[in-house]
């Protein structure tokens, strides 16, 4: 070999990590021809790749270990430092007992005394851990306590013992109760400040390679998918009536108000958010998502087809993709036969399938839209782990009731737009 030949081999080892040492040996050996020493050379980086690969994976298991030995199994703050702690902190707060201390009520009907000492020492110690949207809430309620709870009542006392539950439960609750958790959409709880996950936009492109030819460089496109919070406020009024009551139920009644509101709010913005006045943007905005059109009133067996196929055009289909609908869409497709002979409709209510894929029903997204997908690819932020209450005994003083505020900070995002596919009109 010639010293061009010889100086391009040397400059292919050192740009796959390959060292100088090593190249030189295989240059080196009397009888080698350029391709030999390319092969061997090739050899090498193979070797090479491997042993970075094993490398990296050890790395990861010494990370995963630490982070299973030092890290808290929860991203979310924990009440007390740990999860026996909370549930029971969670077991003893009332958050009746913060709406009657702020109505100014001394006693329930049962003559039980008002005292919020353990709930104010509750909520000291989630502004320290940066729980609730820091917007100078007169409480911070912790999610754990506005968990849906099973109750042994002990006649009529407020000594009611509660099931154990955690600060997570409250996600428990959207992701059993409405659409969007059912379907699989993710929620990321505990955030603090803004967030910014990875996403790859394009992936690296694989090629055919000669027995002495280069192999062309390939990366993947890497992008982010950002979330900022936005605050969710909802309201309810209490009665004066209610308040005084000592009855889990009634516990269960206020707490239920709170979670079913914020609930409600955030799943309407996943598909109708604005973007715009404090909403978070909806999940038609996102890159890449489908718009499949639909002959409104009309909708044909083949445009249905269109959904899960654009999809597919994308190699974004996915295990467990759903439909979202409303009431009338789903009454429609019930109605939509597949073929002329009126065997089959599009959507069969007895099996409970549109087109092969299972469906839920709700109006809390746009009136005449359908959507599918793989729901997986929606998540869905929650900053902190309480809610900011504020408490307002002006508005129905007349009554002595109380008007609540609750404080949420949220965000919608989409990692692959391409993973869904909408249509805002299938029914006029």
């Amino acid at each position: 070999m010639n010293a061009k030949q010889i100086a391009k081999l040397m400059e292919r080892a050192a740009k796959y990590g390959v060292s100088i040492q090593e190249a030189s040996k295989v240059c080196s050996v009397d009888d080698a021809t350029e391709d030999s020493a390319r092969a061997a050379i090739d050899a090498l980086i193979v070797e090479k790749s491997a042993e970075d690969i094993a490398e990296r994976d050890a790395q990861i298991v010494t990370l995963k270990e630490r982070q299973s030995e030092g890290a808290p199994a929860t991203k979310q703050p924990v009440l007390g430092g740990d999860k026996e702690t909370e549930k029971v902190i969670s077991r003893k707060y009332s958050v009746l007992n913060v709406m009657r201390h702020a109505a100014g009520i001394k006693a329930d009907v049962l003559g039980n005394k008002v005292d919020v000492g353990f709930e104010r020492e509750i909520d000291g110690e989630c502004r320290k851990l940066g729980m609730g949207s820091q917007r100078g809430g007169q409480f911070i309620i912790p999610h754990a306590a506005l968990c849906k709870r099973d109750f042994t009542v002990s006649g009529t006392s407020s000594n009611s013992v509660a099931t154990d539950l955690a600060a997570d439960e409250f996600i428990d609750v959207l992701r059993t109760k409405y659409v969007i958790g059912q379907a699989g959409v993710q929620f990321l709880t505990g955030l603090v400040g803004n967030v910014a996950i990875p996403k790859m936009s394009a992936g690296s492109t694989g090629y055919w390679v000669s027995e002495s030819g280069d192999i062309t460089e390939s990366q993947p496109t890497l992008t982010q998918v950002t979330g900022t919070p936005h605050t969710c406020g909802v309201m309810t009024d209490i009665s004066r009536r209610l308040l005084i009551q000592s009855t889990p139920d009634a516990e269960q009644m206020v707490r239920n108000e709170i979670v079913e509101r914020i609930a409600r709010t955030i799943q309407i913005a996943v598909f109708a958010g604005s973007g715009s006045g404090g909403e978070p943007s909806a999940i038609t905005n996102a890159s890449g998502i489908n718009v499949v059109a639909a002959t409104a009133g009309t909708p044909t067996y083949a445009e249905m087809l269109d959904f899960p196929g654009s999809i597919m055009a994308d190699n974004a289909e996915q295990d467990g993709q759903k439909w979202i609908m409303t009431a009338e869409v789903w009454a429609k497709l019930a109605a939509t036969l597949v073929g002329a002979d009126g065997a089959r409709t599009v959507l069969d209510p007895s099996t409970k399938k549109c087109i092969g894929y299972d469906y839920l029903v709700t109006e809390d997204v746009p009136a005449n839209s359908c959507w599918f997908g793989a729901w997986n690819s929606v998540m869905v932020g929650i900053w902190g782990a309480g809610v900011d209450l504020n408490m307002d005994t002006a508005t129905l003083s007349s009554s002595g009731g109380l008007r609540i505020v609750g404080l949420q900070d949220v965000d919608v995002m989409v990692r692959l737009g391409q993973a869904l596919a909408y249509d805002l009109t299938v029914t006029a």
